[in-house]
């Protein structure tokens, strides 16, 4: 029974980049471990509990974000304009980025990804949080440049794991410009990106912002194989090959 697949990096790769690996004709999606890889550098990885077909349709993969682009660009927010996304990111930032932290399995300080169980507590935390802030400001009014500081910090960290998920170029330098300008673009092009809005439709009231049918993040093969090096010698590991390749 394979319980490890042996992967050769196909470049040097980040920490926590993402690239499709093929075996026997079947997809699923590799997510680089802790410290990153080097060009043609051998690790591991669990292998898939449910491989996805190469061959099924989009409509079974999940919903089809792109990859290695953003699907609006960060201006686009303008377009929605008249729907629920945009009033909530305009008018409470705080939720929709609550909102993503939980769609994206993050804790509330936006931190690696966290089980599906304790991302559900992450609205709540998040919300508390701000609340908390906002009473003490009333009678201390330096914790406004502590809290100012704390959300740009989370909404910068909440960015680049987004691009992370959906190997989009950038950086921090870059996330943390684009929260400064315009953080609610910056919260609306997220919400936008990972589900089409014409078949899943923001919910301002869900949660995750998320309608009723549309599918969870975890169900979409991306970021689910986790890559954990062999602690010893009596893993069972399968030799393959392993085709990688990049979308």
């Amino acid at each position: 029974m394979i319980s490890a697949l042996k992967v050769v990096a196909p470049a040097t790769l980040e920490e926590g980049y993402s690239f499709d690996a093929i075996v026997d004709g079947r997809t699923f999606r590799v997510k680089v471990p802790e410290g990153g890889v080097q060009a043609d550098e051998e690790f591991f990885v669990h292998h898939p509990q449910e491989i996805v077909s190469a061959k099924e349709p989009a409509s079974i993969q999940g919903t089809a974000a792109p990859r290695g682009r953003w699907r609006k660009c960060i201006f686009s927010c303008f377009d929605t304009a008249c729907t629920g996304t945009f009033w909530m990111g305009f008018l409470c930032p705080v939720i929709q980025t609550a909102q993503l932290q939980t769609r994206f399995n993050l804790g509330w300080l936006s931190e690696t990804e966290v089980s599906p169980e304790v991302a559900r507590r992450t609205f709540a935390m998040s919300i508390i949080v701000f609340l908390a802030f906002w009473t003490y400001i009333g009678w201390l009014p330096e914790l406004l440049t502590v809290y100012v500081v704390f959300y740009l910090f989370v909404q910068t960290r909440l960015r680049r794991n987004a691009r992370l998920r959906y190997d989009i170029p950038g950086n921090a330098f870059i996330d943390l410009i684009y929260t400064l300008v315009c953080g609610c673009c910056s919260t609306i092009q997220m919400v936008r990106h990972t589900h089409d809005e014409n078949v899943y439709p923001y919910d301002a009231c869900a949660i995750d912002g998320l309608s009723i049918d549309a599918p969870p993040l975890a169900c979409l093969g991306t970021n689910d194989v986790e890559s954990p090096a062999p602690t010893s010698q009596t893993n069972e590991v399968t030799e393959v090959t392993v085709e990688a390749t990049f979308v």
